[in-house]
């Protein structure tokens, strides 16, 4: 009942500041999405989220688990911005998901600083956050605070037909458990466009941890890969893509994709995307006035999960 009245008491600060209830909020994201984990069992979210004022939503539904069963959603969302490139974001939820748990947010305050730098290529940007955070089925619960910068570059043009980006950045967890997660990485990725039709990229990618994470959303790992992309575009309404990475710690292609893309009429698109590593197959479909599906079944586990995102 604790969780449940700081979550209402920051609902009710957010009703006073927006005047919420002046009319009937209009209903800007439907919540549908659904799938396994292998905590909390065969799962489905299904909601509605009401804007309350530019910036701010709120969503009401409900989530089934296997393991906790039916449970009412309630979740507030607000982003303000600053100026000069800050902005604000707090999250308040009872209900939600979080990789493989229920995770109940109580609140979460982050602080976001994203802009070009002037004169240079560079985009710098900057997050710090804290929030309480309640886990079920595990009933773990604590404080979690959030620092974390990066800095890259625009297309660095080499030639006509190639260019470059460079990217770094470093993110630091800290828990009222006293754990401590943190991570280096770091990005080269250069891309060819010797055809209008064609277009192809490689990336190398390094990411060094220190610390754990008691929280399975949180977790990063140790990372150091080669990745190689092309597109070919098959008249105006066909795309064809394929991508492999392959796992310089494991020594493994961790990933080989496969996916066609079709363009239809009033920016429709249909999609259908294979991938051989993990033998999953995924369709999707776009429409600007629906939003996007999407559908995915891992065969070997059998496992079908889906989403939609107006």
């Amino acid at each position: 009942m604790k969780a449940w009245s700081l979550l209402l008491a920051v609902f009710l600060v957010a009703i006073q500041t927006t005047g919420a209830f002046s009319s009937t909020p209009p209903v800007q994201r439907v919540v549908l999405r659904g799938g396994f984990s292998s905590i909390l069992g065969g799962y489905a979210v299904t909601g509605l989220g009401f804007a309350l004022r530019p910036g701010v939503l709120l969503i009401l539904g409900t989530t089934f688990t296997e393991t906790l069963g039916l449970e009412p959603l309630l979740a507030l969302q607000s982003t303000t911005t600053l100026g000069s490139g800050w902005s604000v974001s707090l999250t308040a939820s009872r209900g939600d998901f979080g990789g493989d748990y229920r995770v109940d947010r109580l609140p979460e305050v982050t602080l976001i600083y994203g802009r070009a730098i002037p004169g240079t290529l560079l985009h710098l940007g900057l997050e710090a956050g804290v929030g309480h955070f309640a886990l079920s089925p595990t009933g773990a619960n604590g404080v979690r605070g959030t620092v974390a910068a990066s800095l890259g570059t625009s297309a660095i043009r080499l030639s006509p037909v190639l260019s470059v980006n460079l990217s770094t950045g470093y993110r630091q967890y800290v828990y009222s458990s006293g754990a401590l997660h943190a991570a280096w990485w770091g990005s080269i990725q250069l891309s060819a466009t010797p055809l209008p039709a064609f277009s192809a990229t490689i990336t190398y990618a390094r990411q060094d941890v220190t610390g754990a994470s008691p929280l399975l959303f949180d977790a990063m790992s140790n990372g150091h890969s080669v990745a190689g992309a092309a597109a070919i575009t098959l008249g105006p309404a066909v795309t064809l893509q394929h991508s492999q990475t392959y796992d310089l710690i494991a020594r493994t292609i961790s990933a080989r994709v496969y996916s066609a893309t079709l363009s239809l009429e009033s920016n429709q698109t249909a999609g259908l995307n294979w991938d051989d590593v993990a033998r999953k197959v995924s369709l999707s479909y776009s429409r600007p006035a629906l939003g996007s599906v999407v559908v995915s079944w891992e065969i070997p586990t059998q496992r079908i999960s889906f989403s939609f995102t107006p």
